[in-house]
């Protein structure tokens, strides 16, 4: 009999620590509140060591005196009148260290072993972490969906066959659509009439839903036009996520859209208006060139000083206002597909020695040097390589107002050719590096060495360059210098006057 005593403590010591171990409190009262045992888990749960020696201590006290605040934790037997027992009701309630905390309770009726007296035995777990990473996650997420729902841009996700199912307010207003009728349509639908932005067909590998699925990476500014329900048309500028599951497979895609109908409008404004002014300029400006040459031949050293640098003054500025034309002319043909490229065979160092021979009269405050490790053949438009190069040395030169070196350097590597233009002078700030080769962006306007310009000549200069295969870069620190660099495929073949 005292063997089996004793097993049976055993056993519910075992089941003790096991409880105290899983933070299971244990909490045995009478009906009217008055703790008969507490165990160790629960005493440290409703943190009472500030308070009190040991569990032993605790005992004999009622549970309300044992926390500031009860909130929503009213005493076992209340609700015991009422129901047998309480299933996994959650509570909240406050220390008497002050401290608020959230548990799980579970409730129910016992006797006594000894006299048989009616008791509530309670099991309590600690969840307050979990409360509070919950509580932080729900106020993310409604922060979130706050942000979502008032900024300026639709946001859109795609599950991954293309279907919608989720659409912001903004996304509502863009696309002419009230949600539910967005998420009934894919991105493929034809009632959307997709096209081009400028009205052409468009594949669906280009649209940036399936863009990010190819890349399985992000996309930026994809512009294609879309039909709202009432007819109207809208040019779309989207960018492209992936949308990840919680083990890291896509999930889907998420897209934010923004209407630039009237950006692009704009433009289109701007860029005939500049396309007009080149055109009427050019033949001015080429009649005030030749007037100014030909007074300088009539009268050959027959000039007075005076006379001589008026002359001198009218071609220089006449060529500069030509340069200013051919840019518009250039930019013009660019935005209006009239781009073409006449290929020939030529060395890009020997173009490289020419033009720097050209431009070296023009800047006598500077030394212009140039490096060229072996042939560097290229098959490329001989013209539109001289308006790279002589756009980079004018930077160059136009960038160190104080005189100095402009170092020009030709040589080949992995099956490029490639060319650097170095200056020691003023630098790009890095708040402006990103936007070097946007068109119309000068990086020096309005600062004392700021030598005018259309800012027109970089974003030319690297969309001849794309144009030809090829690259350009630069690397740039503030009073300092910088270098441009563009690469040209080498050439191994090819007839002279190729046009492409």
């Amino acid at each position: 009999m005292a063997e089996r005593t004793l097993l049976a403590a055993d056993r519910l010591a075992i089941q003790e620590e096991a409880l105290r171990f899983g933070r299971v409190g244990l909490c045995r009262c009478r009906p009217d509140g008055t703790i008969v045992e507490i165990n160790q888990a629960a005493f440290e749960i409703l943190d009472l060591a500030p308070h009190f020696a040991g569990p032993d201590q605790a005992s004999g006290r009622r549970i309300r005196d044992l926390v500031a605040d009860p909130g929503s934790c009213p005493e076992p037997a209340v609700l015991l009148r009422q129901t047998a027992e309480e299933r996994a009701t959650p509570c909240a309630f406050r220390t008497l260290s002050g401290r608020d905390k959230w548990v799980v309770r579970e409730a129910f009726l016992v006797g006594d072993p000894a006299t048989g007296e009616e008791q509530v035995q309670v099991m309590i777990r600690d969840v307050t972490e979990t409360h509070e990473r919950e509580a932080a996650l729900r106020e993310s997420e409604e922060r979130l969906a706050r942000i979502v729902e008032t900024i300026a841009d639709g946001i859109l996700i795609l599950d991954r066959e293309g279907r919608f199912t989720f659409a912001n307010a903004a996304a509502e207003r863009i696309l002419g659509l009230q949600r539910r009728a967005i998420t009934a349509r894919s991105i493929l639908d034809p009632a959307w009439k997709l096209t081009t932005a400028d009205g052409r067909p468009i594949a669906a590998q280009e649209l940036p839903f399936e863009r990010v699925l190819a890349r399985n990476g992000p996309v930026y500014d994809v512009r294609f036009a879309i039909e709202r329900p009432d007819g109207s048309r809208v040019i779309l500028s989207v960018n492209g996520a992936p949308l990840r599951a919680a083990d890291g497979s896509l999930a889907g895609v998420v897209l934010s859209v923004t209407d630039i109908t009237e950006r692009v409008r704009l433009e289109r404004l701007r860029d005939e208006f500049l396309s007009t002014a080149a055109h009427e300029l050019k033949t001015p400006v080429a009649t005030i060139k030749g007037y100014a040459q030909l007074l300088q031949q009539w009268a050959a050293g027959g000039h007075d000083a005076r006379e001589a640098t008026a002359l001198d003054v009218i071609n220089r500025q006449s060529d500069r206002l030509n340069r200013l034309v051919q840019q518009l002319l250039e930019f013009s043909r660019l935005q209006y597909e009239r781009f073409q490229l006449f290929r020939q065979r030529f060395d890009l160092g020997d173009l490289a020695a020419e033009v720097v021979a050209r431009v070296q009269p023009t800047a006598p405050r500077h030394r212009l040097l140039l490096e060229r490790s072996g042939p560097a053949p290229v098959m490329a438009d001989r013209d539109r390589i001289d308006e790279v190069l002589f756009n980079l040395l004018d930077n160059a030169i136009k960038a160190s107002p104080k005189g100095g070196d402009v170092e020009t350097r030709v040589y080949t590597s992995a099956g490029e050719a490639i060319v650097s233009v170095k200056d020691y002078g003023v630098g790009i700030p890095a708040e402006k590096q990103p936007h070097i080769f946007e068109r119309f962006y000068q990086a020096h306007a309005g600062a004392p060495y700021d030598r005018g310009g259309m800012g027109i000549g970089l974003y030319l200069s690297r969309e001849i360059i794309t144009r030809h295969g090829g690259r350009m870069w630069f690397q740039s620190e503030l009073g300092r210098g910088s270098t441009f660099y563009f690469s040209l495929p080498l050439a191994e073949g090819g007839a002279d006057g190729h046009a492409g």
